[in-house]
């Protein structure tokens, strides 16, 4: 058997959990076995093309999604072109389309990957909402990245019955473990102090994250505690709204706005407390890195249990009164113990150089 060709059809490159999830899987996957080539439509913004390429990766561009039949018109040539043996496709309910220009190049392997569990708050809603049950026309396989995202997206039955490949979000475990001498150093080059309480936040600005609770949570906590800042990592549409808001409220000075983030792991150790106020999730990838890198989490209700990893995470309701979450975080912040926490994230499975093993196995399975 040759090499295994696979596109990986990510969809808008943006610098969201799911990307960086594929991308870690490319790091650690056997190289003379596999392929990875990455398709991403052409407004994408944050496509790491010097790690892919370096990696041994290809980045294909293709016309955005919004022009259906366009997207699957040119889809289906490149995928024609490549002779792939598989296709993976990571944009959800939109893996309708992808999926469609897989079929039409008669490729027989046609993977769709669940990374969400809801889109309630997404553009487009209606149309993803029909592409979501006209999915299984054009898909073999159902991956996702927890129970709850491949019920979602599949359906309890197809759940139920075996049907799908959990597959997780896992990470590079030694990269984000509790490393005292980093979080010293970026503490120091963010210009914060060692008594300074520092809550943080990695994610898009998009209406998912809920970033206005953030901020109403962080007044909350900045009114009771002077020395405590804010840290906000990423980009997105709704950034420049945040900012304003922030600015309004009277905190903008207290908080730093770090866009996208090349060292996401040297931010957390920075922190002391990590906060997830999103109104759904599939299985979030800052929060795996959060709990790895030892730190107090403190995430919505609506984001699956399974996903508090340790003890010390706390899963809240977006309805219990703020006092309830700046309580929570206060108390305990300051006082928290950072340990290595990374032998129990291991041994949850979110260790990379395990998982990575599970997909090999997963993909020569499917071809034979």
């Amino acid at each position: 058997m040759g090499i295994i060709r696979v596109a990986q059809v990510i969809g808008k490159w943006v610098g969201g959990g799911a990307e960086n999830v594929v991308l870690n899987y490319f790091k650690y996957i056997d190289k003379k076995k596999f392929r990875f080539d990455f398709i991403c439509e052409s407004d994408s913004t944050n496509i790491p093309y010097e790690t892919i390429n370096r990696l041994g990766g290809r980045v294909i561009l293709v016309s955005p999604y919004e022009n259906s039949a366009k997207y699957i018109k040119d889809l289906t040539q490149i995928l024609i072109k490549g002779k792939y043996d598989i296709v993976h496709s990571h944009t959800n309910a939109l893996s309708y389309l992808s999926l469609k220009a897989a079929k039409k190049a008669n490729i027989n392997i046609r993977i769709a990957h669940s990374h969400n569990t809801s889109i309630k708050l997404e553009e487009g809603k209606l149309l993803k909402n029909i592409y979501k049950i006209l999915l299984k026309q054009n898909a073999t396989h159902y991956f996702a990245c927890s129970p709850n995202a491949g019920k979602f997206l599949f359906g309890e039955k197809e759940y139920n019955n075996g049907n799908v490949f959990i597959i997780r979000n896992a990470i590079e475990l030694d990269k984000f473990k509790y490393n005292k001498k980093s979080r010293i150093k970026k503490r120091k080059d963010l210009g914060f102090n060692p008594d300074d309480i520092v809550i943080g936040h990695i994610g898009r600005f998009i209406s998912q994250k809920n970033h206005e609770f953030l901020l109403e949570l962080f007044k909350s906590i900045h009114d009771k505690v002077d020395k405590s800042y804010l840290i906000l990592g990423g980009q997105g549409p709704l950034m420049a709204e945040i900012r304003s808001k922030a600015y309004s409220m009277g905190i903008y000075d207290s908080i730093k706005f770090l866009g996208q983030v090349s060292d996401v792991e040297k931010v957390y150790q920075a922190m002391d407390a990590f906060v997830l106020p999103s109104f759904y999730e599939g299985y979030p990838l800052t929060l795996v890195e959060a709990q790895a890198a030892g730190l107090l989490c403190v995430a919505s209700s609506e984001i699956d249990e399974d996903c508090a990893l340790l003890p010390t995470t706390s899963l809240l309701d977006l309805t219990s009164p703020l006092r309830i979450w700046r309580k929570l975080i206060i108390d305990n912040a300051a006082s928290f113990k950072r340990d290595d926490t990374s032998s129990i994230i291991k041994e949850k499975g979110y260790d990379i150089t395990e998982e990575v093993i599970k997909l090999e196995k997963k993909y020569l399975e499917l071809i034979k």
